[in-house]
């Protein structure tokens, strides 16, 4: 993978409607909860906060896939993350915005049940193009994380409302921690992939 730099705006708009596009393919909070310009207008802040803090990856210069990480701690600031609020609640109709809310108000966050580590690798989206799905991209991106971890020394998390992405995530050799049928219907799974488990 690479680190994406030297993006313009345009760039990460671009950015933000493919992954859309790609999230809007599969059940989960995004596709109930947000249309194609909405779901554009949240990845945008978010992968906006990732660019910022260096955490956004492409799978290669033809960027067939996307990826953002980091270590513990190295992601966006609680500062950060407030204002990145604020931003939905312009670019998102409020109500929306409580859907994404609501629709997770009973799942324990995934970072909060790790807290206790020293450090892990916190894997916060990956997601391959619409048009490059079934040609392996998705297993190259996890390789290398799991590369990265082993090479770390640290476990890797990470959640999804995905009931097809939590299979694909345990086929490439990470373990359900956690899996929740929350009230609305979502099925939540929290996801590790701990080297000495390997």
């Amino acid at each position: 993978m690479i680190r994406l730099e030297n993006l313009s705006k345009t760039d990460l708009q671009n950015i933000a409607n493919t992954i859309a596009e790609s999230f809007l393919c599969e059940d989960g909070m995004i596709t109930r909860s947000l249309n194609l310009q909405e779901a554009s207008a949240y990845f945008d802040i978010m992968i906006s906060e990732a660019y910022r803090v260096n955490g956004l990856y492409a799978t290669s210069e033809k960027q067939e896939g996307y990826c953002i990480y980091w270590h513990k701690g190295k992601g966006p600031s609680t500062w950060r993350e407030i204002l990145a609020f604020f931003t939905y609640m312009k670019r998102i109709p409020m109500y929306k915005l409580s859907n994404l809310v609501v629709s997770h108000h009973d799942w324990t966050d995934y970072e909060m049940q790790f807290q206790n580590e020293k450090d892990y690798l916190d894997v916060y989206l990956v997601v391959v193009r619409k048009e490059y799905q079934g040609q392996g991209f998705f297993r190259k991106m996890m390789e290398e994380l799991m590369d990265i971890a082993r090479k770390d020394h640290v476990i890797m998390i990470l959640d999804t409302d995905s009931e097809l992405k939590a299979q694909k995530y345990m086929h490439v050799g990470m373990e359900v921690v956690t899996k929740k049928v929350l009230e609305s219907g979502l099925h939540m799974y929290t996801l590790k992939y701990d080297i000495l488990d390997s």
